[in-house]
């Protein structure tokens, strides 16, 4: 018989404490089977049969990020099941099973058809057969493609079906690990497990998600160890990305007090690391669903987590000026979000060399970076905020990079960091109204809904914001700054609208030492003498 299987029968025997009638093979089938049979038990003492020698260590598996072409399902076939006909009758037994289909993918297949009267051509009842194909739907990989995959898969979905594998969480975390699970779960820590065969198990895992959830206590530490110890490789590949989301859907329905039962502190912490350290790529797309990887990875471990800081302080010393890469910044705003950051501790020597950057990077040329860098820098004067107060210094150097970028004219840049700042701290907007205010009859579009958005936090707080506007001179100032839009309005406004718009112009007006000449000048008066003439 194929070794493969045997061993995927040895595996279905354990796991469903079944067995099942063999064929009388012929005397060198015997001879043959009877070899491969003592192989596979003394093997099996030593640990390292069933699992190694179902795939192929000479085969090397790979899993780019990069697809050539978009991923796809690929079902295959499994078995055949006995199912009721369509109109209701009663389908009669089938006394006449054919042996070669239950051996079907064996060596001994076609030996066992001799034993078999439908494979035979010999002559069956005249009855009705009812039979649906069984089928498991996976990813197309070279992986699931593996002669195994799909029928291991089939199992373990057939375990589920018939009530062998437990139905909740609680029922299988108060019962003992069943045996066919620790037969798993000790291949995938055992240190003889062989690189292609513990890719095996986990692809096992990942495509039979679903039904194994109910262990999630049993598996979660054994995950977590072998993507802390890097037996999966050194690399954040599609197939680590698979069992890490794996690892966060289960996890979902946990609450802390769960998680920090599990003991696994140190593996998550270690597993954060690996792919902090790893999230970068060259495509933007890419590394963006990394990041946000990472990003749900400390939302659900966070209770459990310490702020790398010096891994942050490389990849965010490691940004250039010049380049688009903000991928250390970014992360480091996912740890002030997640409130890993201890400012409290802002003498410790990578948090002060981080902050000491961060104002720095505002300078940036490329949009992306200084707009993620404006970003964090509001999260963390908010964050400051809400504990133990703003840091003069920080605040300091924010304030004086910010000044840098106006002096050397980069206004729409200048406009672009406060705002986003201001968003997340609108406190910091109070200092710039008169800043602002400059800048309003240069900006166009976007930019100057940005300053307006800018003044109108600054606003937040105060007793009387229209005064202190008025007082400042705001309020003139746009009057005067959209008198001639509002001419250019008039002539199509109607009713109402003709009225408001002659109020702002009216106000425009106002402090005007001739204003008739201004509007004269304008060729407001000749508007108006031809708009009412007509």
């Amino acid at each position: 018989m194929n070794d493969k299987m045997i061993v995927l029968n040895e595996f279905t025997g354990r796991a469903t404490g079944l067995t099942s009638a063999r064929p009388q093979p012929t005397d060198s089938a015997k001879e043959t089977e009877s070899a491969s049979q003592a192989k596979c038990r003394d093997m099996n003492k030593l640990g390292e049969f069933v699992w190694n020698n179902i795939t192929d260590e000479k085969k090397t598996y790979k899993f780019p990020l990069e697809l050539e072409a978009p991923s796809r399902r690929n079902r295959q076939v499994v078995g055949m099941t006995e199912a009721a006909p369509d109109d209701g009758s009663k389908r009669e037994s089938n006394k006449r099973r054919s042996l070669s289909w239950s051996l079907l993918g064996s060596s001994l297949a076609k030996e066992a058809s001799q034993y078999s009267l439908s494979a035979s051509g010999l002559p069956e009842e005249d009855v009705p057969k009812f039979r649906k194909m069984k089928v498991v739907d996976l990813e197309d990989d070279d992986l699931n493609r593996h002669d195994c995959m799909a029928m291991v898969c089939s199992v373990i979905e057939h375990m589920a079906s018939i009530g062998i594998i437990c139905k909740t969480v609680e029922e299988a975390k108060a019962n003992p690990m069943p045996k066919w699970l620790s037969t798993i779960t000790g291949a995938i820590t055992a240190d003889h497990t062989k690189p292609n065969a513990l890719l095996f198990l986990c692809r096992v895992i990942i495509n039979c998600a679903e039904v194994l959830k109910v262990y999630v206590h049993q598996l979660l530490p054994v995950i977590l160890d072998i993507l802390a110890r890097r037996k999966l490789g050194s690399e954040l590949d599609a197939f680590v990305i698979d069992l890490v989301v794996t690892v966060l859907t289960w996890t979902a329905d946990l609450d802390a007090k769960d998680l920090k039962g599990l003991g696994v502190s140190n593996q998550a912490q270690s597993v954060l690391e690996f792919l902090v350290t790893h999230c970068g790529h060259q495509r933007s797309d890419i590394q963006n669903t990394q990041l946000e990887l990472v990003n749900a990875w400390v939302g659900t471990w966070k209770r459990q987590l310490r702020f790398p800081g010096d891994t942050i302080l490389q990849l965010c010393e490691a940004i250039s000026l010049d380049g688009k890469d903000a991928r250390g910044v970014f992360l480091f705003g996912i740890f002030v979000k997640n409130d890993l950051v201890d400012f409290l501790e802002i003498q410790d020597y990578s948090l002060e060399r981080i902050l000491d950057r961060l104002p720095k990077l505002l300078a940036g040329k490329h949009r992306l970076l200084y707009t993620t860098v404006a970003d964090v820098v509001g999260l963390t004067f908010c964050k400051m905020n809400e504990g133990v107060g703003i840091d003069n210094n920080f605040l300091g150097s924010v304030e004086s990079n910010l000044a840098a970028i106006l002096k050397m004219g980069q206004r729409d840049q200048y406009v672009l960091v406060l705002n986003r700042i201001c968003r997340l701290y609108e406190p910091f907007a109070r200092s710039f109204t008169e800043t602002m205010m400059l800048q309003l009859p240069r900006a166009l579009a976007s930019f100057k809904v940005a300053i307006l958005e800018v003044i109108a936090m600054a606003c937040i707080g105060l007793d009387k914001p229209v005064q202190k506007l008025e007082g400042l001179g705001f309020i003139d100032m746009l009057a005067h700054g959209f008198t001639e839009t509002m001419m250019l309005q008039l002539p199509r406004a109607l009713a109402s609208f003709k009225v408001a718009i002659l109020e702002v112009i009216a106000m425009a007006c106002i402090g005007l030492d001739k204003p008739v000449q201004k509007l004269e000048g304008l060729g407001f008066i000749d508007m108006l003498a031809h708009g009412y003439v007509l």
